[in-house]
């Protein structure tokens, strides 16, 4: 387990509570979590990895513990969990979500095409 984790006054994401991480869930492996791991720190959100107990493929304590979190019925990962309560599923949506609040995503629409 590594954390990465960022202070950095600059970003939009350093209003996040210092009391609690943002939780990242994926399996110890880069696939389809490495962006958004990148993404993650470019944009300074600190966050923690969580990897399901016994790697892949996930256990049904694994899958129980993803429904929970954000009613995450397809217990697809991977999973962003903010700190105000927010939760992100599935790959593209969660790295759009990260460069959104971090400010990695242009607002303009020309510069967004």
């Amino acid at each position: 387990r590594f954390s990465i984790t960022s202070t950095s006054s600059q970003s939009p994401a350093a209003s996040q509570s210092n009391t609690m991480t943002n939780k990242f869930h994926y399996y110890a492996a880069t696939g389809r979590g490495n962006a958004i791991r990148l993404a993650l720190s470019a944009a300074n959100i600190p966050f923690e990895d969580e990897y399901p107990q016994g790697g892949f493929p996930p256990t049904a304590e694994a899958k129980d513990l993803w429904r929970s979190i954000g009613k995450n019925t397809t217990t697809n990962i991977p999973m962003l969990q903010m700190t105000d309560g927010r939760v992100f599923t599935q790959s593209s949506a969660v790295l759009r979500a990260v460069a959104r609040i971090g400010g990695l995503m242009p607002t303009d629409e020309g510069e967004l095409y």
